[in-house]
């Protein structure tokens, strides 16, 4: 019998390695206190615009390798920076008017909660349930759990629903992204 997987969806990661206390110090200097996230950045700031430029190359290799056209360019059009603490959770959300989006790891405490995305098939907890699942795999899961470090780089499709839940005692600072065809 031939498995055929229909309607996929993915994740990437990769490892960076950039100045991260330069990163930290300017997501830090540009943060709202009463809600541990910055304003949109300004991504030709010389902070953080060789991130920036990496980022937007992976995009675009993700954007190859995944079948859209390659006449076609992403482009980093909005990021912001988090500095999630242990009482910060974020609610399960996506970024509906972008891509792709992409999320880099400046700072990654110990016991950092993970970066979580639901399955898009909202029907799956019906016919799946946990009884009958003898291995959780991308055909029988209704979450996928990302487990952070530092330097980690997080593409997805931006209609993926993603969250953060509140954590132990620990700091996780990342600079978020969403990007968009451009002309």
């Amino acid at each position: 019998m031939i498995l055929n997987k229909i309607f996929s969806s993915f994740i990437f990661t990769e490892t960076l390695n950039f100045d991260n206390k330069k990163i930290n110090n300017y997501c830090l200097g540009h943060l709202k206190k009463e809600i541990n996230q910055t304003d949109l950045l300004d991504l030709n700031n010389e902070n953080i615009i060789d991130l920036k430029n990496t980022i937007n190359n992976k995009l675009n290799v993700v954007k190859d390798l995944i079948g859209l056209k390659k006449k076609l360019k992403l482009e980093i059009n909005e990021a912001w920076c988090n500095n999630n603490s242990p009482t910060v959770t974020t609610v399960p959300h996506n970024h509906v008017s972008s891509v792709l989006s992409a999320v880099y790891y400046s700072k990654v405490e110990n016991n950092s909660s993970p970066l979580e995305f639901l399955n898009p098939n909202s029907m799956l907890d019906y016919t799946f349930k946990p009884e009958f699942i003898e291995d959780y795999n991308d055909l029988t899961s209704t979450r996928w759990t990302i487990n952070l470090k530092e330097n980690l780089l997080v593409i997805f499709p931006s209609y993926l629903i993603h969250y953060v839940r509140a954590g132990v005692d620990n700091q996780r600072i990342s600079i978020a992204m969403n990007s968009k065809f451009c002309e």
